[in-house]
């Protein structure tokens, strides 16, 4: 698998897996959140349905998600653009809640926060809401242990402007004091 999914675990790469064997059987060129959102019901101990009970809420489209047989034709196929802003706005989330590993349940968060697509718009309707939803998720605290974490894999995240200002600051501080402490040497 390339390295763009090394932050995925294996229900994450499962449930992305299953929205391209929905894709596939629909007859879809490319892979969009919708095939996402179905192959997230898939793996019923998967992060998502023990927290969220997706595969409860979207239970129609867990079972024809479910007796959906392997697609004949094992072509590679592309994300969408919206497919892969959802991917994003997952890392994103991830990152927002510290966590290396981008879990299903970030995947759902993604979904949650594209709002105007039709996959959002479907977990609205189940019931789900993107702030109630990171509320769940930060209250949650037994995340599964996928392996060893990089260590400083913290430094790769996007830093905000204050970030930035306060990393400077933080530096100048730094240096100032380092001159002042050698000019006060022997």
């Amino acid at each position: 698998m390339s390295f763009m999914f090394n932050r995925f675990p294996p229900p994450s790469r499962r449930a992305i897996y299953f929205a391209r064997e929905a894709a596939l059987n629909m007859g879809a060129s490319e892979i969009d959140p919708t095939h996402l959102l179905g192959g997230l019901t898939v793996d019923q101990n998967s992060r998502v349905n023990t927290v969220f009970k997706l595969d409860q809420r979207l239970s129609d489209e867990a079972a024809q998600m479910r007796s959906m047989s392997k697609a004949a034709d094992q072509k590679v196929i592309p994300l969408t653009k919206d497919m892969k802003q959802i991917l994003r706005l997952a890392e994103d989330e991830a990152n927002r809640l510290n966590s290396y590993w981008i879990d299903t349940d970030h995947l759902t968060l993604g979904l949650l926060r594209a709002k105007d697509s039709i996959a959002g718009s479907k977990l609205a309707t189940a019931g789900l809401e993107i702030h109630e939803a990171r509320r769940i998720i930060e209250r949650c605290t037994d995340r599964p242990n996928y392996g060893r974490v990089p260590a400083l894999w913290w430094l790769s995240k996007p830093i905000s402007h204050v970030g930035h200002r306060a990393a400077i600051m933080y530096l100048l501080l730094v240096v100032v004091l380092f001159k002042f402490l050698a000019g006060r040497s022997c």
